[in-house]
């Protein structure tokens, strides 16, 4: 897998992040919201003049973020799994395949129903 070595420049990582969620088998629609947010978040670094991110900038980000802008719950917790994806990704951690991580109750050889493990991914068929 390919990872950002030690500069962390917002525009390269968020590059790298959607191949790799692309590689994945990520929806047109989920990689272009996930593409406005990493752009809602460079605008955000580059109001500050900022280039490198940081956990700090993408806490700084969810915090001005929610403050600002009338946000739902559901909302704040995919732009928490997008800044955790890319703190993730930025360090080096490998992406988890949540398709990998499913226990399945199997009836004639089908998955009827996606378990999530420990690692608390969700899935249903």
């Amino acid at each position: 897998m390919k990872m950002v070595e030690q500069k962390h420049n917002i525009f390269q990582i968020s590059k790298e992040l959607l191949e790799l969620l692309e590689s994945k088998g990520y929806s047109t629609g989920t990689l272009n919201n996930y593409r406005r947010a990493l752009d809602s978040i460079a605008l955000f670094m580059k109001e500050r003049k900022m280039t490198e991110y940081t956990e700090g900038i993408g806490e700084a980000y969810f915090d001005d973020h929610i403050s600002n802008w009338k946000i739902k719950k559901s909302r704040q917790k995919q732009i928490q799994t997008l800044l955790r994806r890319l703190d993730e990704f930025k360090n080096g951690v490998g992406y988890r395949d949540p398709i990998s991580n499913i226990s399945c109750i199997n009836l004639s050889n089908n998955c009827v129903l996606g378990i999530p493990n420990n690692k608390g991914f969700k899935h249903s068929s």
